[in-house]
């Protein structure tokens, strides 16, 4: 007859003591982020932006951030197709935009879609 022997690791054997002793405690992470001075100006006075659209959404229920594009969790909200926006920054895949009911927002840049004025 042999026996079976259960092999922890040292990091897998600290998990799981860790989430014993800590089973029902939430622990809080707390974050900064350094905004651009026209994102903070944007945030702060949504009213006069209204009506200064530059883009349109052009996908249909474009997934918002609030507080930056970050994978880990849901987004915020979603902007309708046909959503007029006003870019406020560029950010590579991503970018800072605003709505004409004072939602700033990060959306996917290949989601805007240029306003051509006459």
């Amino acid at each position: 007859m042999s026996k079976k022997i259960l092999s922890i690791s040292c990091p897998v054997l600290g998990m799981i003591s860790l989430s014993i002793l800590l089973n029902g405690c939430v622990i809080g992470i707390k974050r900064s982020i350094e905004l651009p001075e026209e994102v903070v100006e944007a945030l702060h006075s949504p009213q006069e932006n209204v009506g200064n659209s530059t883009h349109v959404i052009q996908t249909a229920n474009e997934q918002y951030y609030l507080n930056g594009p970050q994978q880990a969790r849901p987004p915020d909200g979603r902007f309708p197709k046909g959503t007029r926006v006003r870019l406020i920054r560029n950010a590579g895949s991503y970018s800072i935009v605003q709505s004409e009911s004072g939602t700033t927002a990060h959306v996917t840049s290949d989601s805007l879609k240029q306003i051509v004025r006459d």
